[in-house]
């Protein structure tokens, strides 16, 4: 049996919700080269091996940066449950009424609501 939406089967588990901002990966299979966050971009990042996906990639100190950043999110996360790193902003979990999702980006911050008009967007469409 499913949730209703926005809420978790475990009402115990927190959950935590992240925004990749894609100006630091590139498509290159689409011509002109475009910058985006597509689906699995986030990957090098979190397993803190970028240099292997130069082309896509490249090696920006900011790109490092989110790197490193990302990288010590996801294995504090493995390790005690919650993704707040040394040198990261305090991270809030996640729920419906206060929205936090940390926006990882060159000066990576926890936002609240930041997609809001789109999901008002999306719910006229439904």
């Amino acid at each position: 049996m499913s949730a209703p939406r926005g809420q978790c089967r475990f009402p115990s588990a927190q959950i935590y919700r992240i925004a990749f901002m894609g100006r630091y990966t590139k498509m290159t299979s689409l011509p002109p080269m475009r910058h985006m966050s597509y689906h699995t971009a986030e990957i090098p990042f979190v397993f803190h091996n970028i240099d292997r996906a130069e082309k896509s990639i490249g090696g920006s100190a900011e790109a490092k940066k989110i790197e490193a950043q990302m990288s010590r999110a996801w294995i504090h996360f493995a390790r005690t449950g919650k993704p707040e790193a040394p040198g990261m902003p305090n991270w809030d979990a996640y729920t419906l009424q206060g929205g936090a999702t940390m926006m990882f980006d060159a000066d990576t911050k926890l936002v609240y609501h930041h997609d809001a008009e789109l999901l008002k967007l999306l719910a006229l469409a439904q």
